[in-house]
């Protein structure tokens, strides 16, 4: 899964790319393993890649929560919204 935040109304444009693996998933949203966190209730433009699917699929979610974990490093879990 890769996710970009969007810009808060006379924000700065954020360029960075989230790239996560996910955990789980649900009809409510999903849980992410990261490298790093996102701004709690960002909304961010999500791609979401499922086994045995050529595409990736589109959404848009909102920051819930995140969580710091050790696993190989420092990484986070982020609990993600589905918006649309």
């Amino acid at each position: 899964m890769q996710a970009r935040e969007l810009p808060q109304v006379g924000g700065a444009k954020s360029h960075s790319i989230l790239r996560g693996r996910v955990q789980n998933l649900s009809r409510g949203g999903v849980c992410v393993l990261s490298d790093r966190p996102l701004s709690q209730h960002a909304v961010v433009i999500c791609e979401i890649a499922l086994p045995d699917l050529p595409l990736l699929i589109p959404t848009v979610m909102q920051v819930r929560w995140d969580q710091k974990r050790e696993v190989q490093g420092e990484h986070y879990l982020v609990g993600l919204q589905f918006l649309l």
